[in-house]
């Protein structure tokens, strides 16, 4: 059997169209432009207060060395480097000076023993065979 001639597909491949990568790549370009303006505008700004920060550094830095000079020169006028009066010491008895004894421990009597007898002592009570006083 035979249906005739077969005939063969064509393919044909559709892509985008040179309008749309046109667009596309300006698109990209675009992008570019404006990243780089940004990472300019950034990098002028963090320049700006890397500077400013030095200079403020710089300047604390003076103002440091400043006052050391300035603590140097008042701690060499200070009278403990240049004295002006002198002292003296003398030893001498204390006067009216109280004095503490030793306290002596009491004596315990050994004689003495430690067992109480209750001279009022409670009866006894029923089945008990002594009568101790509780």
């Amino acid at each position: 059997m035979c249906f005739g001639s077969v005939k063969t597909p064509e393919i044909k491949y559709v892509g985008p169209s040179q309008e749309d990568l046109d667009a596309n790549q300006q698109k990209i370009d675009d992008y570019i432009a404006a990243s780089t303006a940004t990472n300019e505008a950034f990098q002028a700004s963090l320049q700006t207060s890397i500077d400013n920060a030095n200079a403020a550094a710089q300047t604390m830095a003076d103002e440091l060395a400043a006052d050391r000079a300035a603590a140097a020169a008042a701690l060499a006028d200070m009278p403990i480097n240049n004295p002006t009066y002198s002292v003296t010491t003398t030893q001498s008895d204390p006067v009216n000076a109280q004095v503490t004894k030793e306290i002596n421990k009491k004596k315990k009597d050994d004689n003495k023993g430690t067992l109480k007898v209750a001279q009022g002592g409670t009866a006894n009570t029923a089945g008990s065979t002594l009568n101790l006083g509780v």
